[in-house]
């Protein structure tokens, strides 16, 4: 246990976590269970400031809570010495706000905090080696803190900056030395790619065992709606008698002779159809039960989808399973050539068109008489 005002050994975790993601909850492990660094403390640092190269980061609050979120999730909440091996008590993981836009005002804060003889890792990645030449006074940086690089899984070393060498090279007189590189299990998630799909409502691999997000986060972006992710609102649950009215030129290629069709929405029955004109054309009139509950059902299914194809994905299964199609209130879809047994429950059977004489009534009926004379 580390006594008051003795140099400690803190990594510094650094990041904008726009959202946190397994990947980042992979190096957290790391550097609590295999850090060949002797680490008493693990700081994750959170940019709360203008970021260094300017994006428009999700407000601070909520990268707060998500890398807390993140935290709780890797770290046990008992009390007392939970990483014996590295000295760590129950508190030695601790995420902060760094306020400071450059990494170097950071280092230079943390130095007046912590007890004189601290020693500081860095925690890199590879693109910041690549990148030295953008960094704020990286000579400072390299003064203050000791780099603790690593490596996503099956990513190259980089060389070196001008300068320097690795440890262990075979030619390193006169040159700076720099730990040398540590693989990671990584999938290689990037959260640029995670706002991108939450924006775009796909949840690929987002949700389920073994998602890029950790369902601790992924519930925080949701309840949040953050980066346009968010549950709908379903409102009080309604069920009422509709009506819904198509053109038959707008179902003609989802009608079949001797072919079952369904209409799919929140309907829970088909109480009668009936032919109609629309604007001197004919048409087809659907009185239905409609019930939005069923919206909320189907919402639930296509994120069960999402979780069984995640699940799938991490062992390294193939998944072949219909994803549900998703619908909004008063959308109607016309579905044909499967088995009643198949349509979803959120279907509305209505049978095929031989079940409807009344269809060969009227201009409707001679309409479609043609068209079914034809098939």
């Amino acid at each position: 246990m580390i006594k008051e005002n003795e140099p400690q050994h803190v990594a510094i975790f650094g990041g904008s976590f726009d959202p946190p993601h397994q990947d980042h909850a992979r190096v957290l492990r790391w550097l609590i269970k295999e850090s060949p660094a002797p680490l008493t403390n693990i700081l994750v640092a959170v940019v709360g400031g203008e970021h260094p190269l300017n994006k428009v980061l999700a407000p601070y609050a909520d990268r707060k809570k998500m890398v807390d979120a993140m935290v709780k999730a890797v770290c046990p909440s008992d009390t007392g010495t939970f990483f014996s091996a590295l000295e760590m008590d129950k508190d030695a993981v601790k995420v902060v706000k760094q306020d400071e836009q450059f990494t170097v005002d950071f280092l230079h804060r943390l130095h007046t905090e912590y007890p004189e003889g601290t020693q500081f890792y860095l925690v890199v990645g590879t693109d910041v080696v690549n990148e030295t030449k953008r960094w704020k006074d990286w000579d400072e940086v390299l003064e203050m803190a000791t780099l603790l690089p690593i490596l996503r899984q099956g990513e190259e070393v980089p060389p070196p900056p001008p300068g320097f060498a690795y440890e262990g090279d075979e030619v390193t007189e006169g040159l700076q030395l720099l730990s040398k590189w540590h693989e990671i299990k990584s999938r290689g998630f990037s959260s640029t790619q995670i706002r991108k799909q939450l924006a775009e409502g796909d949840l690929t691999h987002l949700i389920g065992d073994g998602a890029m997000l950790l369902s601790r986060v992924e519930m925080h972006i949701r309840l949040n709606n953050l980066y346009g992710h968010k549950d709908p609102d379903f409102g009080e649950p309604e069920v009422k008698l509709v009506a819904r009215t198509f053109a038959l030129a707008d179902l003609e290629e989802f009608i079949t002779k001797g072919v079952p069709f369904a209409i799919r929405g929140c309907y829970r029955k088909v109480l009668r159809v009936e032919g109609c004109e629309m604007a001197g054309t004919p048409g087809f009139r659907f009185h239905l039960v409609e019930d939005s509950s069923m919206l909320k059902t189907n919402h639930y299914e296509v994120r069960q989808w999402y979780r069984r194809q995640t699940e799938a994905w991490a062992k390294g299964k193939e998944f072949t399973d219909k994803k549900p199609e998703p619908f909004s209130p008063g959308v109607l879809a016309l579905k044909d050539g499967h088995p009643v047994k198949e349509f979803p429950a959120n279907a509305a059977y209505l049978g095929n068109v031989e079940d409807y004489e009344f269809f060969t009534d009227g201009p409707v009926g001679s309409f479609l008489s043609g068209l079914l004379g034809s098939l």
